[in-house]
């Protein structure tokens, strides 16, 4: 009975059987993860997963797109806006009390802009504006507007 075909056909049987019960096993812990892989997702096979990744990313890609179309718009605007800003109060007659007037320096990125001067007097108020092309201008400017302009800058 030691070697008798009987007894190597159970041996070969037992082993086979504790082969498939390890083998089931293992096969139920990979479908427990590839579970757990799947679950929220509207997949139901691994190429499901791979097919619904590509589409979010390609999705993802267009929106990153679009953000840096935005940036670029945004930073465009930015550029042209007002960045610095200058203000010097101050008398200009002597018969009027305080500083009610001022010079106002609103430049962009480039130093573009105006300068903007009220003189405040006993019988009325004067508005001056001047354009201001990389912190000089053509016109003539008082000593309180050109220090409005450095002011802005200053602040750069």
């Amino acid at each position: 009975m030691n070697g008798s075909p009987e007894t190597i056909l159970i041996a070969s049987s037992v082993v086979l059987f504790l082969g498939v019960v390890v083998l089931g096993a293992w096969l139920w812990k990979i479908e427990r993860r590839l579970g757990v892989f799947l679950q929220g997702k509207e997949a139901k096979s691994l190429e499901d997963v791979l097919v619904l990744l590509r589409k979010e990313t390609m999705e993802a890609r267009r929106s990153l797109q679009d953000l840096d179309s935005r940036m670029e718009e945004a930073r465009d605007r930015l550029r042209d806006s007002v960045q610095h800003v200058g203000i010097v109060r101050f008398n200009p007659f002597r018969d009027a009390g305080g500083d009610q007037s001022f010079c106002i320096a609103l430049l962009d990125e480039v130093r573009n802009g105006v300068v903007i001067s009220s003189l405040y007097a006993r019988d009325g108020v004067r508005v001056y504006g001047k354009p201001v092309v990389k912190g000089k201008s053509t016109y003539q400017l008082s000593k309180e507007e050109g220090e409005a302009i450095q002011k802005a800058i200053q602040k750069s």
